[in-house]
């Protein structure tokens, strides 16, 4: 799986390749397809542990690693 600032540039190249057309049967998927990446990397970013505290909380329940 992509990175959540992968899915980010994805989202950015759509929007460039969207600002090259004026055509809207081309621009308006591109820009939809532009904020579905954005979900997505939204998404993996929320689900993603904080790594500090997940190594503290695993401390604390003694676990290692």
């Amino acid at each position: 799986m992509a990175t959540d600032k992968e899915l980010e540039q994805y989202a950015h190249d759509c929007i460039r390749l969207a600002d090259m057309t004026d055509d809207p049967a081309i621009r308006e998927p591109l820009l939809k397809m532009a904020r579905d990446w954005m979900e997505v990397a939204r998404v993996e970013q929320q689900q993603k542990p904080l790594g500090i505290f997940t190594r503290s909380r695993n401390l604390i329940n003694g676990r290692t690693g």
